[in-house]
């Protein structure tokens, strides 16, 4: 199984609170790997920058918010997700959903999120990180 954690514990403290859950039942377990979960602070500079720039374009008053994902992010000292997603915007019918067969995203979407993203860059260049 993949077991997603928050930073708030650890993969021993989970195995501790595990092994007399499957002592109870009958079963074992093994460990195949583990990874120290990745999280950047709401209170990040560079995560406010974002958001601000988000809210700003998007005129909407949204708050960062943590997923479980362990992608490109581990390879960065910090890194968040950042972008529009309007799931309200009509797709082509031949257009699938994020992540999925055929995915797609509205063109005036991306149109807006360039602009987005040109100036987030430019407001993290003005951070010290």
């Amino acid at each position: 199984i993949d077991v997603r954690f928050p930073d708030s514990t650890s993969a021993d403290t989970i195995c501790e609170q595990l092994e007399p859950l499957v002592g109870r039942f009958g079963v074992t377990y093994r460990v195949g790997r583990t990874k120290v979960p990745f999280s950047v602070s709401a209170d990040d500079p560079a995560v406010k920058a974002l958001i601000d720039t988000y809210n700003e374009f998007t005129g909407k008053h949204a708050e960062p918010f943590a997923m479980g994902g362990g992608t490109y992010a581990r390879n960065f000292a910090r890194a968040v997700s950042f972008g529009p997603e309007d799931s309200s915007l009509e797709l082509p019918s031949w257009a699938g959903t994020m992540h999925g067969p055929n995915e797609a995203a509205n063109e005036q979407l991306l149109k807006d999120a360039l602009k987005m993203y040109i100036v987030a860059i430019l407001r993290l260049q003005e951070l010290d990180l």
